[in-house]
């Protein structure tokens, strides 16, 4: 995935995700793919620990960041 197409990096979490200290991580895209006529798509990346899903949301904002400059 390119880095200069990353619109934005969310994490998610339910209730149980609060229990088990974990969360949700959605990527979301520009660009158009087969199944995203919309012109965005989105990868998401479930339960991951939370500590581990803050340091992937961090590493791949600063690197779309860096890609765009």
């Amino acid at each position: 995935m390119p880095y200069k197409r990353i619109l934005e990096v969310k994490t998610h979490r339910s209730v149980i995700d609060l229990i088990l200290g974990t969360c949700d991580i959605t990527v979301n895209l520009i660009g158009e793919y087969d199944d995203a006529p919309s012109g965005q798509s989105k990868i998401v990346l479930d339960t991951i620990d939370k500590e581990i899903a803050a340091t992937i949301q961090d590493e791949l904002l600063k690197r779309a960041e860096s890609d765009k400059l």
